[in-house]
């Protein structure tokens, strides 16, 4: 039978099986439709009969067994697939978090590991040569002055200073 020929009742016996609510009630429907209104029983040994249900039994259970292992070959392969797709992930992942490591690794030996001391004493931080530091360094002592010079005004009146 093909395809479209063994869909051809499924309607019809869904609506059987429904009502029947189960398969060994369907199975005894049949089975008594074909007792009162052929000859399936009577017309034939027990022996006939009894071969010509376990041919069918037989051959819907070979249909099923081959179904239910193309289902798990198939089901299988995508399993494989699938963990293969994941797996090409995570070693993806791994190389990326490899090379960021090594890059984080490599900037990191490329920062300098000694620090200078300016003339003035400070640490200069930045990659700038230590003569730019001094020069630095002589600027911002002369601003420190400065500083000090506007420090020794005395603060303005009202605002909370006791002399």
């Amino acid at each position: 039978m093909s395809y479209l020929e063994d869909e051809r009742f499924d309607q019809m016996l869904l609506a059987v099986a429904q009502q029947t609510q189960g398969i060994e009630p369907l199975l005894d429907t049949v089975f008594s439709f074909l007792r009162r209104k052929t000859d399936f029983f009577t017309g034939a040994s027990e022996e006939v009969v009894t071969e010509t249900v376990m041919k069918i039994v037989r051959k819907h259970a070979e249909l099923a067994d081959r179904t239910n292992s193309e289902k798990k070959k198939t089901r299988e392969a995508e399993e494989k697939r699938a963990k293969k797709a994941r797996a090409a992930v995570a070693e993806k992942a791994k190389k990326k978090e490899a090379e960021e490591k090594a890059a984080r690794k490599a900037a990191k030996a490329a920062e300098p590991d000694v620090v200078e001391v300016a003339a003035d004493g400070g640490f200069d931080l930045d990659d700038a040569p230590a003569e730019d530091a001094a020069d630095a360094g002589a600027d911002g002592a002369a601003e420190a002055e400065e500083e000090e010079e506007e420090d020794k005004t005395p603060p303005p009146p009202g605002n909370g200073m006791v002399l």
